[in-house]
């Protein structure tokens, strides 16, 4: 048979991500972060093979390594020793509630903006919607790239929450991009107007 006329078959399944595959170990959070930052598409077209619950412990345990890391890299670099274990877990606890309380309204909105496109965005169900913002927030580890790290994980978290949308629910592209996109230009304008207030008083 003359090779250069055999077609390549389609490519395997994507296989569950290692977070959801077992148990939650922090063997399988590194490997389901690495495979979200190495390689996006194929692990958000990753079937569910567990429920929100552990998506959101995932992304808890996202925002616990970010605090942690930041923590360690201002450290470093201060002139005298910081450790306070009360600032350290009242900080830590402030922390963790703030971007709880993001996490609801962010993912509220993109429900929202999927309802009102209608059609196959607005059957889209909320445990599914839920568990593509929770592995979105992988992207919150650019906050720890100096000056520009705010900007990078606002502009990856659109683009992997996109990617989710469409990869894992089907979604057109368009409407994925505009459900991720719209909550999270809306989130940063309030969060200008509001520094900007809080400068002028």
């Amino acid at each position: 048979m003359d090779q250069s006329t055999v077609t390549p078959g389609p490519p395997p399944p994507p296989t569950a991500l290692p977070w959801e595959a077992g148990s939650p170990t922090p063997q399988a959070f590194l490997r389901t972060l690495i495979a979200i930052i190495a390689r996006p598409r194929q692990a958000l077209a990753a079937p569910a093979q567990a429920g929100w619950p552990r998506a959101l412990l995932y992304t808890a345990l996202v925002w616990l390594l970010v605090f942690v890391l930041r923590y360690l890299l201002f450290a470093l670099f201060s002139p005298r020793p910081l450790f306070n274990l009360n600032a350290v877990l009242g900080g830590l606890l402030a922390y963790l509630s703030m971007a709880a309380v993001f996490l609801a309204l962010y993912n509220g909105a993109v429900l929202l903006a999927l309802r009102l496109q209608g059609a196959g965005a607005a059957a889209a169900p909320w445990p599914a919607v839920l568990r593509a913002v929770c592995y979105s927030q992988t992207s919150y580890l650019a906050v720890l790239v100096p000056m520009v790290g705010l900007m990078i994980h606002l502009v990856w978290c659109v683009v992997l929450l996109s990617q989710a949308l469409v990869l894992g629910l089907g979604l057109a592209r368009k409407a994925a991009l505009r459900a991720a996109a719209v909550p999270m230009a809306l989130f940063l304008a309030l969060w200008v107007l509001s520094t900007w207030l809080a400068l002028r008083g």
